[in-house]
């Protein structure tokens, strides 16, 4: 018997015995040998052209061409995608997005993808030369490192942790939801970050979507909690709702305070036409991100404090100056200081009280208060139950404000404070709906100046730096400084800073729009023209006109007629007329519709003047 050794592959080389004229005995097969992962290796790397060999010639075309084309397909898909990401196109199709987030979004991408570029071509050159598994590697490595050093710039810093103190400039999105979250406002893992960070101007901005559940006026009213967790300010900070959306909120936080810096241009003053109190808004100063604040002064009230110093003064001269531009207002200021800060309003004024006399401010009380009684009998008529522009124009009533400068002088007097208060209270409360609007200042908030009963009426409060939380309080309520709104946290060099409880629920923190002496004057001498031309003009003293015809009265004394001579022999120890000749009196007194004429006094024709006539020209005044 012959053997002849033959080698099966994949049998691991047994001997099969072979006889004579009978066919091979095929024995059971060895199990199958494990590949190493060398072997693997080694056959992976088995040229393409020996693979390629083993086909025919057009299945060799097909699967080319297949493959080809798949690839072109997902470079094509890949590439699409890259584009897509690269100009932010999720932001520029959404319109909430603003063009400056979609700038900086596409601005940030391109300097990634810059970033990236050198690591990917690293990455596949070495998973050419060496091997596929390197490139994966590489690759993942970039994109962490890239991501790490990103978001360290971002933060301003590559050593420092930014949530030990402050959120920084340039916060993560996880920094801002453990702010938010630190705040009392859900847990991290249910706060969302809508879109990136950016920066506004000097001050970071981001979109908050609060837990299932959490509406953003909760986020509005813990301001002091999201300001103590972001490590600044309250004044720093602005909660802001989303539209459309009850659960979302937009945070605002600046880098530096925003109510420091150069003084505020008030907009009154490169204005020329005439204001309307009843359809306009008073301006009086802008937020911490600058925009405009203003608030409507009919059916209103307002008590403005401050430790002397802080801008009074300034923030009282924003209602009053906005008020005079208006030539159909009544001005009735009262200066319990005995000063020179109302005295630019006193020729615009209807009546005036420039001393702290405590009995001439309740005979104008008392005067106003007969004033309200008549303008209600006036509504009462119509069938109207308060006073508006149109029923104004109907019935002939103009708005009127009171303003006390320095309550103080009033309502802690011994003998009539207790019924000045009472006085004002009945204003307050029933003269808003009869176009009687109050307003009144002071430097020492306390509650014996302002009495509870009294605040408490007053719809407007503006609280200036104060010296104690409980000062503040007394403007704007109790319970408002522990809440943070307080007016004693104030820095002394910030004038005009303060918070404003106007039209919404909660005090804003604000800077007061700046009108200096020189300033009023202007506006004031601005209204006064624009009284004059609509023929509001009040007589009062104050004006050039009525104390001159006043004056003349006084030298006419009981004679019915007097040269011109002799009369300004009689006006010259008064008080401004001692060099005046008969043609600057003749100038002077034809505006006011008195002229000379010749008059025979005992037999002798002059030139003179008629006590008549200046007696019709003060009526008319």
């Amino acid at each position: 018997m012959t053997e002849q050794a033959i080698e099966h592959e994949g049998q691991g080389g047994v001997i099969v015995p072979i006889r004579p004229g009978l066919e091979p005995v095929h024995p059971t097969p060895a199990p199958p040998r494990v590949r190493s992962l060398r072997t693997v290796r080694e056959r992976s790397q088995i040229p393409l052209r020996r693979l390629v060999r083993v086909r025919p010639r057009r299945e060799q075309v097909h699967a080319l061409a297949r493959h080809t084309g798949y690839g072109v397909l997902g470079v094509a898909r890949a590439g699409g995608a890259y584009w897509r990401w690269v100009t932010a196109s999720e932001y520029a199709t959404n319109p909430k997005a603003t063009p400056d987030l979609i700038e900086q979004v596409r601005l940030r991408r391109r300097r990634t993808s810059y970033a990236l570029l050198p690591i990917l071509t690293a990455a596949a050159v070495a998973g050419w030369t060496w091997s596929w598994p390197l490139l994966v590697l590489l690759i993942l490595g970039g994109l962490a490192g890239v991501s790490a050093v990103e978001q360290a710039v971002r933060r301003g810093t590559l050593d420092k942790d930014p949530g030990h103190e402050t959120l920084g400039q340039h916060p993560a999105g996880k920094a801002v939801r453990r702010a938010v979250a630190n705040a009392g406002l859900g847990k991290l893992d249910d706060v969302r970050v809508i879109g990136p960070v950016v920066r506004d101007g000097a001050a970071w901005t981001a979109v908050v979507e609060l837990p299932p559940g959490v509406p953003a006026v909760k986020a509005m009213r813990r301001q002091v909690e999201l300001a103590a967790a972001a490590g600044v300010d309250l004044a720093q900070l602005v909660v802001d709702p989303v539209p459309g959306h009850a659960g979302r909120i937009t945070l605002w936080v600046a880098d530096d305070d925003p109510l420091a810096g150069e003084a505020i241009v008030s907009p009154l003053l490169g204005r020329m036409p005439p204001f309307d109190a009843w359809r306009e808004k008073i301006p009086v100063g802008v937020d911490v991100r600058g925009r405009p604040i203003s608030f409507a002064l009919p059916e209103r009230s307002l008590l403005t404090g401050g430790e002397p110093g802080a801008g009074k003064s300034v923030a009282a001269n924003n209602l009053l100056c906005a008020v005079a531009l208006d030539p159909h207002v009544r001005l009735w200021p009262i200066d319990g200081k005995g000063g020179s800060d109302l005295l630019d309003y006193e020729p615009i004024a209807e009546r005036f009280v420039g001393e702290p006399d405590v009995a001439a401010v309740l005979e104008l009380l008392a005067n106003l208060q007969d004033e309200m009684a008549d303008r209600y009998r006036k509504l009462k008529a119509v069938g109207e139950r308060k006073v508006t522009g149109e029923i104004a124009e109907e019935l002939g009533i103009r708005l009127l404000v009171l303003h006390i400068d320095e309550l103080q002088a009033f309502t802690c007097d011994e003998q009539h404070g207790k019924r000045l208060v009472a006085m004002l209270w009945d204003l307050v409360s029933r003269g808003r709906a009869s176009g009687i609007v109050v307003s009144g200042a002071t430097q020492r908030p306390s509650a014996d100046v302002v009495p509870t009963r009294l605040r408490d009426i007053l719809s407007i409060r503006w609280a200036l730096r104060c010296t104690t939380p409980q000062a503040s309080d007394t403007i704007l309520g109790q319970g408002r400084a522990t809440s943070g709104y307080n007016a004693a946290t104030l820095d002394p060099t910030q004038r005009g800073a303060g918070f404003l409880l106007a039209e919404g629920s909660m005090p804003v923190p604000m800077r007061a729009y700046f009108l200096g002496d020189n300033d009023v004057t202007a506006l004031t001498r601005r209204a006064y023209r624009l009284r004059e031309a609509a023929g509001t003009l009040p007589a009062s003293d104050a004006r050039p006109g009525v104390r001159l015809l006043k004056a003349l009265l006084t030298a006419f004394g009981e004679r019915d007629r007097m040269w011109t001579t002799d009369l300004l022999a009689e006006l010259a120890p008064q008080p401004g007329y001692a060099d005046w000749d008969p043609s600057r009196l003749s100038a002077e007194l034809r505006p006011l519709g008195v002229a000379p004429a010749q008059l025979a006094i005992e037999g002798v024709n002059r030139n003179g003047y008629r006590r008549g006539d200046v007696l019709r020209a003060l009526e008319r005044a």
